[in-house]
């Protein structure tokens, strides 16, 4: 008999030449432990394979993992040949183990259904496998058959009797589940049950882009379904404190928008996985109808749910598509919508109470329902109320101090503060218990400022990105060995703005001088200031235009007007009267070209500390200098931060 496993799985002896990679494995039943929960939900099925290597003594140890019992890999004893695929070998409490994935299958081969020898023809007979498992191939069956005859037959705990290792007879080439297979047709929203397969057609109400490739659909059919999410009528998003869908505000994504229904407990959430993901992403849009294939509907927290993955049969294959009005089930939706909204518009929040399925209670409970809900409703437009005031306030701020609307910061219930206020605070002094009072060199706080730019550098706007070093993570990962290969470069942005007061504060001089403040936007929070990836500006005439003319929005024509002034100054050339060159005629036209031609705009700034040689002068000379052992000081800095260009 061959010894060698089939192509594509790996002898058990060299699994550790795997270490923390997806193996494919077949082994014989050494030991077993009946199946166990673990310390959080899940079940694990504990045992140990061999093979014609003979691994070790006691054999490899595997555990697999799933959310319910009736999932594990259904082994009666000793003997029994078990095939596993994709499963992760990692060192688990200190021991080389094969664990499974969510994405791992297994295949029980009953040691009492496997013949003691290989007959001519190709052999097929009964196994145990769990539902939507890729059944075996020849060079397995065979290599079953060999595996189990390697080892002494008499020693096996496994039953012999088929019918008694069988639960039921099936034809030799059928697969005998562990479990049920869960049945896959067509089904209205209101109908899906938890651990099932459908097809479903409906609307798309939103989508939401995740991470991992994943894309969350909103659907609705306008058939309602008693465990589905609850949106309530007269709440901005879902109806709870998270963004839409999120209860418990896992992940929450800015303001919440209102629901644009349908209410009640009417729309599923289904998330999509590679490669359905993408086609939502990029070809569905709000009120599409859309057909689902092979939707599996499961619990989450306190609803119900649906997630699609690709078919391990046909991994390219789309399980999702757009109809249009003239299929059937589109126009049973359609007309169930229409009658939907008619009868939302003419009884209100009545007919939402039906939708929900609650029932108006007679008596004192009936009365104690409206109060409620008017109290909710009180609080909402009570916060409706103060966002309006808030943002009416801010609108008559820009409008009064000819704020660039185009420019947006975050936090804007913080006041903003003058540059002069930013440079100067009171927040670096400090006192000791004993009295003793001194400044520090600077001070980890964040703020706003209405600011005007009015310099920047470097003086070429190709230079406003640079290359970076690859990490030592980006050169080696964990599942990679090194080879040295020239890596493409990678860019980022990193370039300073001077800025001065962009409002007249009180008491100052419009027509002085002004309080300035070096800034620096770099990395994560300039790509959020230009919404541009940096690139190879030099090479990128492209990208380098369109940073242009976002810059035109930030601070005028303020390029032109430094071009201008160098221009002239080039113009003058070297003369005798070197003086009058670097003289007044110089600082006049330098003040020229620094007056301010762009808006003021709002932005956030964060103050942070930088080690600098002490011979080095600060950006602030009035700056105390905190020298450290090693001869350097610090010195403080500005970064500009949570600012975007609309």
């Amino acid at each position: 008999m061959d010894e060698s496993p089939p192509l594509g799985f790996v002898p058990l002896e060299d699994t550790l030449d795997f270490m923390n990679k997806d193996v494919d494995i077949m082994g014989v039943v050494t030991d077993m432990l009946p199946p166990s929960r673990t310390k959080g939900t899940d079940f694990q099925s504990t045992f140990s394979l061999t093979d014609w290597s003979n691994y070790s003594s006691s054999g490899l140890g595997i555990k697999f993992f799933r959310p319910k019992e009736d999932q594990l890999p259904t082994i009666r004893g000793t003997g029994d040949v078990v095939l596993l695929r994709r499963m992760k070998v990692k060192t688990w409490n200190g021991m080389t183990s094969v664990l499974s994935s969510h994405w791992s299958e297994w295949i029980v081969f009953p040691a009492s259904s496997i013949p003691t020898e290989a007959p001519d023809k190709i052999p097929k007979f009964q196994y145990l496998c769990a539902p939507r498992t890729r059944p075996p191939r020849s060079a397995e069956w065979l290599y079953a058959i060999s595996l189990c005859n390697s080892q002494d037959r008499t020693t096996f705990t496994a039953p012999m009797d088929p019918a008694e290792a069988l639960t039921k007879t099936t034809s030799s080439t059928q697969c005998l589940d562990a479990a049920p297979k869960p049945k896959r047709s067509f089904a209205l929203v209101k109908d899906v049950e938890d651990q099932r397969f459908y097809d479903l057609v409906g609307e798309v109400i939103k989508t939401y882009a995740t991470s991992g490739g994943r894309v969350e659909v909103y659907l609705t059919d306008y058939t309602s379904n008693p465990f589905l999410f609850n949106y309530e009528w007269g709440q901005p998003g879902s109806g709870g404190e998270g963004r839409d869908g999120d209860d418990y505000n896992y992940a929450p994504r800015g303001r919440k928008q209102d629901w644009p229904g349908p209410y009640g407990k009417m729309t599923i959430q289904i998330t999509l996985w590679p490669p359905h993901s993408g086609f939502a992403l990029n070809s569905v849009k709000i009120q599409d109808f859309v057909w689902l294939r092979n939707v599996r509907i499961k619990h989450s927290l306190t609803r119900l749910e649906g997630t699609m993955y690709n078919d391990s049969k046909f991994p390219d294959r789309l399980d999702i598509g757009i109809l249009d009005e003239k299929d059937a089930r589109v126009k049973q939706a359609m007309e169930r919508k229409d009658a939907y909204w008619k009868r939302a518009k003419a009884e209100g929040v009545r007919f939402i109470d039906d939708v929900r399925g609650e029932k108006r209670k007679k008596g004192k409970d009936n009365e104690a329902q409206p109060k409620g809900r008017a109290k909710r409703r009180k609080k909402q437009l009570q916060r409706e109320e103060d966002q309006r005031i808030l943002e009416l306030a801010q609108t008559k701020t820009l409008e009064k101090h000819d704020i660039n609307r185009n420019i947006r910061c975050a936090h804007p219930a913080v006041s903003p503060q003058p540059i002069s206020e930013v440079v100067n605070s009171d927040r670096r002094r400090v006192k000791t218990p004993g009295g003793v009072e001194y400044q520090l060199p600077f001070h980890n706080v964040c703020c706003r400022a209405s600011v005007r730019v009015v310099d920047y550098f470097p003086r070429k706007l190709e230079d406003f990105a640079v290359p970076c070093e690859a990490s030592h993570e980006d050169e080696l990962s964990e599942s990679q060995e090194y080879e040295p290969r020239e890596r493409p470069t990678r860019w980022e942005w990193r370039f300073y703005l001077l800025v001065e007061d962009g409002v007249p504060t009180k008491g100052s001089d419009i027509s002085g001088d002004r309080t300035r403040l070096k800034v620096l936007v770099a990395h994560h929070d300039a790509e959020y200031l230009l919404k541009m990836d940096a690139e190879d500006l030099r090479n990128n005439r492209t990208a380098l235009r369109e940073l242009r003319e976002k810059l035109f929005i930030l601070w005028g024509d303020l390029e032109e007007r430094k071009s201008a002034a160098s221009k002239a100054l080039k113009a003058r050339g070297p003369n005798k009267n070197q003086g009058a060159a670097t003289g007044k005629g110089a600082d006049s036209l330098a003040k020229k070209q620094q007056q301010p031609c762009g808006k003021a705009f709002e932005c956030c700034l964060k103050e942070y500390g930088v080690r600098v040689p002490r011979h080095e002068p600060l950006d602030q000379p009035n700056d105390p200098k905190a020298i450290l052992e090693d001869g350097m000081v610090w010195a403080r800095r500005f970064m500009m931060f949570g600012t975007t260009i609309l």
